[in-house]
């Protein structure tokens, strides 16, 4: 499926390399924290190929596992807040 996104985006002259490199790179946010950003995002909008993704480069680049664990809490508590709200259209009258 990948390889298909990325023959499409090749197609349009997207370099998804070039972009994710510079988005990646020690900046303002250091690379370990753009990783466990980018393993809660994955996990908050229920992408497994994303998430997967995700947790093997940062195990590969050695990110404790504590902190992979609370990056999924946080995205999990956001998710849970997000839903949360359905229980007020419990009270609503028909």
């Amino acid at each position: 499926m990948t390889e298909k996104i990325f023959e499409i985006l090749e197609d349009k002259d997207v370099d998804f390399d070039k972009v994710r490199k510079q988005i990646m790179k020690d900046s303002a946010i250091n690379p370990e924290t753009k990783r466990l950003i980018a393993i809660a995002c994955a996990a908050s909008i229920n992408c497994d190929f994303c998430v997967d993704h995700h947790l093997e480069l940062a195990r590969a680049e050695e990110i404790s596992e504590d902190k992979i664990i609370e990056a999924l809490l946080v995205a999990s508590l956001v998710g849970f807040g997000s839903r949360a709200k359905n229980l007020a259209k419990m009270k609503e009258k028909p």
